[in-house]
């Protein structure tokens, strides 16, 4: 690929920073912005265009997660919990998902994924995987493991301190 930095122009996949301009003056938060960016507009470019990010990110958590409340998804989403609910009504109108009662508590709406979000949660699992393979080229398993480790811990810090602002 070929690099172009463009003073005018934000970092994405087209036109992603060099590697001298992005660590000479970057901060470790501003290169997770940088490679998230690059990231989303890859699998935007490689799988439905029309699929929000929201849409990915709920269906991600409903995997591992089916038949959890609407709470429980935007606690896992870091989303605000109307913009769920909106979001969850226009995916069972498109198929990805189904909501039901909660038979223990008619208070509660619980959320199913369909096999059209299993399957669409299958090409991703792919893409991101391709992704992976692609930008950790040449980077070690360990490496990779430690960087994972101290992401965790950044996470962990940050929910902390958004928490304390509370």
């Amino acid at each position: 690929m070929k690099i172009n930095v463009n003073k005018t122009q934000g970092i994405s996949a087209e036109n992603p920073p060099s590697a001298k301009v992005c660590c000479e003056h970057a901060s470790p938060m501003m290169l997770i912005r940088d490679v998230n960016k690059m990231c989303d507009d890859y699998i935007r470019k490689h799988t439905q265009a029309n699929m929000q990010d929201s849409f990915r990110n709920l269906l991600f958590h409903l995997n591992f997660n089916d038949g959890c409340t609407q709470l429980t998804l935007a606690n896992l989403t870091h989303l605000k919990a109307p913009t769920v609910s909106v979001t969850l009504q226009k995916m069972e109108r498109e198929g990805y998902v189904i909501r039901k009662p909660n038979k223990n508590d008619l208070r509660q709406t619980l959320v199913y994924i369909t096999e059209k979000g299993k399957q669409y949660n299958k090409h991703m699992y792919e893409t991101i995987r391709a992704i992976d393979s692609a930008i950790f080229e040449g980077v070690s398993e360990e490496d990779q493991k430690q960087m994972c480790d101290i992401l965790r811990k950044v996470i962990a810090n940050l929910m902390k301190e958004i928490n304390s602002d509370t």
